[in-house]
């Protein structure tokens, strides 16, 4: 069961990540008249977009390797998103344009974010306080703290 979450998340952050990428790449560069269908995008929203969609990829990856650093690649994205919200919510306070869709997106975008790190957090890097230090040995430990 286990392990099937683990394939499910990095499939998952994976998929968002690409299809993240290629979104922003998308409205940077003008491909495919995708700039124009958006509408008023807020230019910071798209590269804090961009940059957290290398790091859902890098945390998809460490994931699926069942490394602890995952968790800290998905709080950095947290944080990084949160600072890209509170950007986006400067945008909007200087009155300048913006679609209404953008604001939900990221909400929605930062609270998965947050899931994603929760559960990466409780899969590789929770202390586990079943039993007492003195009954843990390396099988119980797994792959959990090895380094890729």
């Amino acid at each position: 069961m286990r392990r099937s979450l683990i394939i499910i998340l990095a499939a998952f952050l994976a998929i968002v990540g690409i299809v993240s990428m290629f979104m922003t790449f998308s409205v940077i560069f003008d491909l495919f008249d995708i700039r124009k269908q958006e509408g008023h995008y807020i230019p910071m929203v798209v590269y804090g977009n961009c940059i957290c969609s290398f790091l859902y990829l890098i945390a998809a990856w460490y994931i699926f390797h069942e490394n602890d650093l995952s968790t800290i690649y998905l709080i950095f994205a947290v944080l990084l998103l949160l600072i890209t919200y509170a950007f986006m919510l400067y945008h909007i306070q200087s009155g300048k344009p913006y679609e209404m869709r953008t604001v939900f997106a990221m909400l929605g975008r930062t609270s998965m974010t947050i899931i994603y790190a929760a559960i990466a957090w409780y899969l590789f890097s929770r202390v586990r306080k079943l039993k007492p230090p003195s009954y843990i040995d390396e099988k119980s430990l797994g792959k959990r703290n090895r380094r890729v």
